[in-house]
């Protein structure tokens, strides 16, 4: 299967990955360009459905308009809650600057920062090979041991709900379990769609993960044990109770799922706003 990229860039360098592009045309199954001047929350959390379609995006930074503290911000965001690749095309920008160490601090290390086009094709191959920019493996290296958190005894219910079958708000919700258990905690998540346990897996072999087979209808990936229907045996700090696949509107009082939302710490329920 090919690399999906979408690179999100200014008039200036929407040229920059042609060559790229052309030289990998049998490894790259989609490659789309957004052209313009754009508020980088049109390309953020708030559009992280679009974003799932994609192994890569590429940010050119002259091509928002936020400032430097909205824009990392933002890209921290869509860091901390996918396993996407992040490029940030950020030319001129100060090896030494606070500004650059706050991407690295945010877990973006593909940054690229040449002026000049033959060291611009360095930096793009070296963002595609598969471990990626290796130049700030010591910045990565602290953030990670800095990262992780203690998780307090007790444990936390999650339970998300969908006013409309059509959302897609799983991908919102493994974006949030992937973040718990980058920090360190263990997550439980539980889902009622069958397909999405086979579909989950993909998704982390894909990426390279590890995986630990359960059984059929249960897997553990990351510090995520993911299982259909039913909690896990093993004590998890925080339990992600996935309705998505059940709309509220469908819900029986009698039904098994009630009794979750019963229990739950927080409900969290999605929908779809009428403009």
């Amino acid at each position: 299967m090919g690399k999906s990229i979408i690179y999100i860039t200014s008039e200036k360098n929407s040229f920059l990955f042609d060559e790229f592009r052309d030289r990998n045309n049998e490894n790259i199954d989609n490659f789309k360009i957004l052209n313009g001047i754009f508020s980088i929350d049109q390309y953020g959390k708030s559009n992280i459905n679009l974003l799932d379609t994609y192994d890569y995006i590429i940010y050119d930074r002259e091509a928002f308009k936020d400032d430097d503290y909205i824009f990392i911000s933002t890209l921290k965001e869509i860091s901390y809650y996918t396993e996407k690749n992040i490029i940030v095309l950020w030319a001129g920008l100060d090896i030494n600057s606070n500004l650059l160490s706050d991407l690295v601090d945010a877990g973006i290390y593909n940054i690229m920062i040449a002026t000049e086009y033959h060291e611009q094709k360095i930096e793009i191959n070296e963002c595609f090979t598969k471990s990626g920019m290796k130049r700030y493996a010591t910045n990565r290296d602290n953030r990670e041991k800095a990262e992780i958190y203690e998780f307090k005894d007790g444990a936390y219910t999650i339970v998300s709900l969908n006013a409309d079958r059509r959302m897609r708000n799983t991908i919102n919700m493994l974006a949030f379990s992937n973040f718990i258990s980058k920090v360190g905690g263990l997550v439980n998540y539980v889902t009622f769609k069958r397909d999405d346990i086979n579909v989950i897996k993909k998704m982390y072999e894909d990426n390279g993960h590890h995986i630990i087979n359960i059984d059929n209808e249960s897997f553990k990936a990351n510090n995520i044990n993911f299982t259909f229907g039913e909690i896990s045996d093993v004590d998890s700090n925080i339990y992600v109770i996935d309705m998505s696949s059940l709309p509220i509107m469908t819900l029986d009082k009698t039904d098994i799922t009630i009794d979750f939302i019963k229990e739950a710490d927080k409900l969290l329920l999605f929908a779809e706003l009428n403009v």
